[in-house]
């Protein structure tokens, strides 16, 4: 007979818990020389702003840091106090050319965000007289007729001075003639030149050359000076010279010409008759090269038209002399001059910076945490236009759906901010854009995108899909029998859901569980340790606990059942 055995049932009861879970800009203005040591200290922002700092909590430990563009790249902003220092050699020069206002612009932000404050910083590069003026040319020929009249006047070569304000070029002198003497000019753009003056008649018997020294001066100091010599022959009189109908002309060129454009047809007439009436123009000798790039005339009709496209927002006029020659022997040139105003009109979009916060080496994206709070700082915003007037005029807007905001600090800078509160679980990832529109006639517009990626906290504790299992098992089990897996899931990322479990310790009949049976902390597996015999103990009821490796983690709270 076969013997029958009884089957006698072990439940083991597992209780599972939850988890438990652990502002306005200010403008600072400094001013620098040019050509200062690198490593020079500028301006220390803890205690140039310590009044706004002052009212942040004293036990955060704040940190400096710049947000930084274009030129700004010649400073260095020490992140602990904000010390302002030159990062390389500047040359006011190179950085600004001829612009009276020359300075180096960025901002400072404050850290970490929720105590962020934002400065906006401007340095003026000051000029120094570090460049003396230069003529062209070492030596300028110059040929006038013995008939040219008391008061004739011949331009001359103008020289350059890449300086500034005081230290640019100031004045002409001329060597002490009785027969000539230079008078200085100034243009629209309010650059000097000088005029060789003739003093008193002029007569190729008694001499037929003069050279003179032509310097040119500025009121640096020191002051410098450069020079170059004139060299006047004096050639036989021609009966008539030629004689433009005006002596200048003003020009408007909207600076969206095209190529070809014609500026004007010069007329000059020569009372002579045949090859003394023969009449080229050119350019004066003196013309500077960009004239000579920009615009060409046509030696015999006097035609003067463009070459290549202007731009308003790199020169804003030209002015040309013009010269009419006859073709007789020792003629005299007559002089025309021409003021050639460029018009401005709307070819430039809007130019859109953007700085991001928390950038990853990715230039496109932002990162922020989705524990921030309402108007965490995301990017910093800098819509430009180099038009004038409407045309540079700029609207700036930010598409979002509502989740975060544009706020204007100052000019034309603009911060965004988050207008909700964020979770990463929900949506991890956010995509902008930055609109930029200037008021133009048509508009011209700029579109920027970039993405806000949401960061992990460990704001989830691990989850199980009951709060109590049950397991039913026969007694004489061998020991490390299996006895079953559970699983707590944690909707965080990496280590905040990286779930470990363990039994939290109680006694069964004085013995402690952990005698009873085991788990392994890495994939919920329950083993026997004993042999379960019923007569002893029929039920066991414990406590496992899920626990991420977040900082600080998230833990189960037992609850006994």
């Amino acid at each position: 007979m076969m013997g029958l055995f009884l089957r006698r049932m072990w439940r083991v009861v597992a209780v599972l818990a939850l988890a438990t879970q652990h502002s306005a800009g200010k403008t600072l203005k400094y001013h620098i020389s040019e050509e200062q040591k690198v490593g020079t200290v500028i301006a220390r922002l803890k205690d140039d702003v310590a009044d706004v700092l002052a009212k942040l909590p004293s036990s955060v430990p704040l940190r400096f840091r710049a947000m930084q563009r274009g030129s700004s790249s010649f400073l260095t902003v020490r992140e602990q106090d904000g010390e302002i220092s030159i990062r390389s050699k500047i040359d006011r020069e190179k950085l600004c050319e001829k612009n009276l206002n020359c300075s180096i612009q960025f901002d400072v932000l404050t850290l970490p965000t929720e105590h962020l404050q934002l400065f906006h910083i401007e340095v003026e590069v000051l000029d120094i007289n570090d460049n003396a003026p230069q003529f062209a040319r070492a030596v300028i020929p110059i040929e006038i007729s013995e008939s040219a009249a008391v008061g004739a006047r011949i331009p001359l070569d103008s020289a350059t001075d890449p300086d500034v304000g005081e230290n640019s070029l100031y004045t002409y002198a001329l060597e002490a003639s009785n027969f000539f003497k230079v008078e200085v000019q100034s243009r629209s753009d309010g650059v000097k030149y000088a005029e060789l003056v003739v003093l008193r008649e002029l007569d190729r018997e008694l001499r037929s050359s003069y050279e003179l020294q032509y310097s040119a001066y500025d009121r640096g100091v020191p002051p410098r000076t450069g020079s170059t010599l004139l060299k006047i022959s004096v050639t036989d009189s021609n009966d008539n010279s030629p004689v433009f109908e005006k002596s200048s002309y003003v020009i408007n060129l909207p600076e969206d010409a095209t190529v070809g454009t014609l500026l004007i047809d010069l007329n000059a007439t020569d009372a002579d008759e045949g090859k003394n009436a023969k009449i080229v123009y050119s350019f004066s000798s003196h013309v500077s090269p960009k004239i000579m790039e920009t615009f060409k005339i046509n030696p015999d009709s006097g035609h003067i038209t463009l070459m290549r496209r202007l731009d308003y927002e790199t020169i804003k006029s030209y002015d040309i002399d013009v010269q009419a020659q006859d073709m007789g022997p020792n003629s005299m040139p007559a002089h025309c001059k021409i003021l050639v105003k460029v018009v401005d009109v709307n070819d430039n979009k809007p130019d859109i910076s953007i700085s991001l916060m928390s950038s990853q080496g990715n230039g496109d994206a932002a990162y922020i945490s989705e524990a921030s709070p309402l108007d965490t700082f995301v990017a910093l915003v800098r819509v430009e236009d180099l038009d004038s007037g409407l045309n540079g005029e700029v609207d700036c807007r930010l598409h979002s759906q509502g989740n975060f905001k544009l706020q204007r600090k100052y000019e034309n800078n603009y911060m965004i901010l988050t207008n909700v509160s964020l979770d990463r679980e929900k949506r991890s990832e956010f995509s902008l854009t930055v609109v930029a529109e200037d008021r133009g006639i048509p508009s011209l517009s700029t579109v920027k995108h970039f993405t806000v990626h949401i960061t992990d906290e460990n704001d989830n504790p691990p989850h199980f899909e009951k709060g109590r299992y049950e397991i039913f098992k026969s007694e004489n089990n061998a020991p490390g029998a299996y006895l079953m897996s559970i699983s707590a899931s944690d909707p965080d990322l990496d280590a905040n859901g990286q779930v470990s479990y363990t039994i939290l310790e109680n006694f069964i009949n004085e013995s402690p569980i952990s005698t009873y049976v085991n788990i392994d902390p890495s994939n919920g597996a329950i083993y026997a340790l004993r042999t379960f015999d019923r007569e002893d103990v029929s039920r066991i009821s414990f406590v496992v606990q899920a626990k991420d490796s977040g900082k600080p983690p998230c833990r189960a709270t037992p609850r006994w059942s």
